[in-house]
């Protein structure tokens, strides 16, 4: 399996799970050790682990920015 083939996948598995249980850094640590036994991508970067612990945390950032009015986008009035 491809990374990129295993992010969306793994991104869309961990979009998928309540809210609820999204909320702490041991539930994500503990999601991507689950993940990182169920998609063997390959990685020559280092430990799948952490890779996929990055792939999350982009993920989230992605979102925050999102969601986060900028400069060059202003909000309606």
């Amino acid at each position: 399996m491809l990374r990129r083939e295993a992010d969306s996948a793994i991104i869309d598995e961990w979009m998928s799970l309540p809210e609820s249980e999204r909320l702490t850094e041991q539930q994500a640590a503990h999601f991507a050790l689950q993940m990182k036994r169920k998609y063997p991508f390959e990685y020559v970067g280092g430990d799948r682990y952490l890779e996929i612990r990055r792939m999350m945390i982009r993920h989230e950032n992605r979102i925050s920015a999102a969601d986060t009015p900028s400069a060059y986008h202003p909000s309606p009035c």
